[in-house]
């Protein structure tokens, strides 16, 4: 027994060393990747002040500008991906998620992990996002909650059919005593009944071949360290709304 207990750790040093590795490996593949996304950006944004560009046609400006929210876009999910590793470093060494609250703009994290969700859309969804700017103020792990939000959209626009007119996908945001309630809702195909709490199982999966069924239960697991929670309505064949709830 002892020496299958001595294997077991030494099993989970060995994973730890691997993670860090892995963290170490990735967090320099992003470095250089941020370091040429930003001379990029910076290199795109110098060559719309110039003079010359002043002639550019519409479409040509518009293309511009589109390259440029890219890039932006792209900066984002880099960092957002530098943050989930440390996120998990921290993890690993017991330190507690609350270390890293800071006040959130609910917003533009709202807008920018709509726009990470888009390259999953097809020009069939609508993407709308209702978060006002009048809304209590939320301190907490920006890039938990950054991912909660990303999985649930994600979530969403693969729950729609794509040959069906009329997809939506909606991020709205109100005030609730004690708490600000992010709701992600869709036109899917709903979930039933009866796997309604089994969604947020670890490997359940209702898209069968899409997904491997880890995205709700990671996203509810960080909503509840969070000293929140992350709950689901839904209605099969008119839609769900996965409610995030972020205490004040």
């Amino acid at each position: 027994m002892r020496g299958c207990l001595r294997f077991k750790g030494s099993r989970q040093s060995v994973a730890s060393v691997l993670l860090e590795e892995l963290s170490h490996e990735m967090n320099n593949a992003l470095s250089s990747l941020q370091f040429n996304l930003n001379f990029l950006d910076h290199a795109t944004r110098e060559l719309m002040a110039q003079p010359d560009a002043v002639g550019l046609s519409g479409d040509a400006r518009a293309r511009m500008t589109e390259l440029t929210d890219a890039v932006t876009d792209s900066i984002g999910a880099a960092r957002h991906v530098q943050g989930v590793l440390a996120r998990t470093r921290s993890k690993e060494h017991g330190r507690d998620l609350r270390a890293r609250f800071t006040p959130l703009d609910l917003r533009v994290m709202a807008e920018t992990t709509a726009r990470m969700a888009v390259p999953d859309a097809t020009s069939a969804v609508r993407m709308v996002v209702d978060v006002p700017a009048e809304l209590p103020e939320v301190s907490s792990d920006p890039t938990a909650v950054s991912q909660i939000l990303l999985n649930l959209l994600l979530n969403s626009v693969q729950s729609l059919d794509s040959h069906k007119p009329g997809n939506l996908v909606r991020v709205e945001a109100v005030a609730a005593p004690g708490y600000v309630l992010v709701r992600v809702s869709d036109s899917g195909c709903g979930i039933q009944s009866a796997d309604l709490e089994r969604v947020f199982e670890a490997r359940f999966t209702t898209k069968p071949g899409s997904g491997n069924g880890l995205g709700l239960a990671v996203s509810r697991d960080l909503a509840r360290q969070l000293g929140g929670d992350l709950s689901v309505e839904s209605e099969p064949g008119k839609g769900s709304t996965f409610t995030l709830h972020l205490p004040l």
